[in-house]
This record gives C-alpha cells, structure tokens and sequence, in this order.
C-alpha cells in the first residue's frame, strides 16, 4: 500500500503517542541478501531524489539480526554514498569499510583528506586521545596563537607557536 498526501502547503505524516509511550516507524523486509536495501527514506526537490538514508541488510544473512546506515548525497544528479554506519558502529565518511570508529576517507586526486574542528568564538579547539595508560590532548590556544600538546594530570608538554617556535617541558 501506498500513503500519499498532496496539497500546496507543507505536507506531513504524523504519528503522534500519549500516555508516556513512544511512537515508532517500521521499515520491515525479508532481504537474503547482504547490501539489499530494507528501508530507505528519500529526499525528493520537485520529483528529483537528492538525498537518502537507507538501512541495508547486514553480513549475517542466516539470523538477520545485524545491519548497516547509508546516507547518500546527489551532486549534479549524480548520488554517491556520503557516509555510512557500520553494524559495530564504526562510522565511514568517504568509505563503505570503516575499519575504526570514524574514519575519513578521500578517494582520488588532489583533494586531501580533511577533518576540522572549528568554533566561532575566541574559544580554545582540542580533541583528546584516551586509552587506558594515557590521556594526551592537542589543544589550539585562544588568544595566544600557539598549539599546545597535554598529558593528562600533568599539563603542557610542547607548544609550537606561530612562527614556529617551540617549547618543550
């Protein structure tokens, strides 16, 4: 069956719970095949697709209980798979095999690959690399135009400074 609404106006489906209950949407396939698509939510601008999200059939075709999330983009009508969420969660931008929980990918050409971390104030930027022995975070300094390398519980290691000098201890 189908479910079509048509008017000038904005157009919505509503599905709508009470009594502290959740609503849900089920996409629901009997896909034996691992990529078949199960469900697929579609961007359409004036009858042209530009954009999905579709939830694919997994590796494990015997119990059907694993499965992956691709997002694809249209560029000059032509769709191309964007990113995708793996069945243990990895997180692929540019590939359709993340090995690791995000990878960034770029295919090709002249282009590196390129992740920014980016704020829009005077604030400081950083991102930290944890494991169980070690805590180290690089930090781009606000106000003192430097970068600035951290172990965890006990302060700056190195900073390089604009120009590019650098400290050390």
């Amino acid at each position: 069956g189908i479910l079509h609404t048509i008017g000038t106006g904005n157009q919505a489906v509503r599905v709508e719970c009470t009594n502290d209950n959740h609503s849900r949407l089920e996409l629901d396939a009997d896909r034996s095949t691992e990529g078949y698509v199960i469900g697929s939510f579609d961007g359409l601008w004036n009858g042209t697709r530009v954009g999905t999200m579709q939830v694919l059939a997994g590796a494990d075709t015997t119990n059907k209980d694993d499965g992956v999330i691709r997002f694809s983009t249209t560029s000059g009508g032509v769709e191309a798979e964007a990113m995708r969420i793996d069945s243990a969660g990895n997180v692929g931008i540019g590939t359709t095999t993340p090995a690791k929980k995000l990878v960034v990918y770029e295919t090709g050409g002249s282009t590196e690959a390129y992740a920014r971390i980016q704020h829009s104030g005077d604030v400081n930027c950083s991102f930290n690399l944890v494991n169980t022995s070690s805590d180290w975070s690089v930090v781009a300094r606000s106000g003192a135009d430097r970068l600035d390398f951290y172990e965890g519980g006990v302060g700056s290691q190195m900073s390089i400074k604009a120009g590019g000098n650098v400290g050390i201890g």
